[in-house]
């Protein structure tokens, strides 16, 4: 991804605002933008690829972890639309922070993103327990999860569950 797309991929971050959960805490809520080396020659060179977590400087703990891309031709060839956007992680790591709306908003962030860029839908798979954290405590189960996600689907953006 070239600098000018990450930067752009951070403004449109950054420009979503913090769920009104965070807004009061918000001088000592950093975004951290991640290139941990996962993808192409260790650059995140997908296009509209970011990978964010949300930080709290006063406690230094993560919050929040998002990542997604928009999938391409590859996913045409094994007969998913590629006009599409595939959400890799929404992870609320601090149990206190849990069902607090930070997901929702999120997802609904995302979701008017996609409809921005004009993508078809949104690929998702649901896996409660496929993020290791310190604590599950406020953590959904797997079928609250899949409902969490298919109650945010609409006609003018779907939201697909992948297994």
């Amino acid at each position: 991804m070239s600098l000018e797309k990450d930067k752009t991929m951070k403004e449109v971050i950054i420009g979503w605002g913090l769920p009104d959960y965070l807004k009061e805490d918000e001088e000592n809520i950093a975004y951290k933008f991640h290139d941990d080396g996962k993808h192409k020659g260790g650059q995140r060179d997908r296009e509209e690829d970011v990978k964010f977590t949300l930080y709290n400087k006063k406690t230094e703990k993560d919050l929040f972890t998002m990542d997604f891309y928009k999938r391409g031709s590859v996913a045409e060839m094994i007969g998913k639309n590629g006009n599409s956007i595939k959400l890799q992680l929404l992870h609320v790591h601090d149990a206190s922070y849990r069902k607090k709306g930070i997901s929702g908003h999120y997802i609904e962030k995302l979701k008017e993103y996609a409809i921005s860029k004009s993508r078809e839908c949104i690929y998702i798979v649901a896996n409660a327990d496929g993020v290791k954290s310190e604590s599950k405590e406020n953590s959904l189960s797997q079928k609250d999860l899949e409902d969490f996600y298919k109650k945010r689907s609409s006609s003018e953006m779907p939201i697909i569950l992948e297994s």
